[in-house]
């Protein structure tokens, strides 16, 4: 299994306001709208209360289902119906009393002949997906 870990990023909120938004992704859904910017033109995003489903016309459609809570550290998402195994962590950690680290680490069980095309490709996918989530928190 290959782990890609994103950029962290700075969230300028408590770490028990980040991970209730995290945890509860049907109040996200507004806060993509007005933040996802490039994301939101290449993919259509649609949020529950336990899943993320991510649609592209070059992927298709990817759902992300909740797994795991640590509160108020870590969120974790399993893809329900992709092709590869692949789990989705947001961990959170507290800078000081108001801003909040995230960051985000993607494992997936990559074929080794594939590794060296989708390895950069998920490497970004992580960086980005971790800054938009570290948007989206704020």
């Amino acid at each position: 299994m290959a782990t890609y870990k994103g950029k962290p990023a700075v969230v300028n909120r408590p770490i028990g306001e980040v991970y209730g938004r995290f945890s509860d992704l049907s109040a996200m859904e507004e806060v993509v709208k007005n933040r996802a910017g490039d994301l939101a033109e290449k993919a259509e995003i649609k949020f529950e209360a336990d899943s993320l489903t991510i649609v592209n016309n070059q992927v298709g459609e990817i759902r992300f289902e909740v797994t795991e809570r640590v509160e108020p550290t870590k969120v974790v998402f399993k893809a329900a119906n992709s092709p590869l195994p692949i789990v989705m962590a947001i961990n959170l950690a507290p800078i000081d009393e108001n801003t909040t680290e995230v960051s985000t680490s993607i494992d997936v069980e990559i074929p080794v002949m594939l590794k060296a095309f989708i390895g950069p490709k998920l490497q970004q996918v992580a960086d980005q997906f971790g800054t938009m989530m570290a948007g989206m928190g704020s």
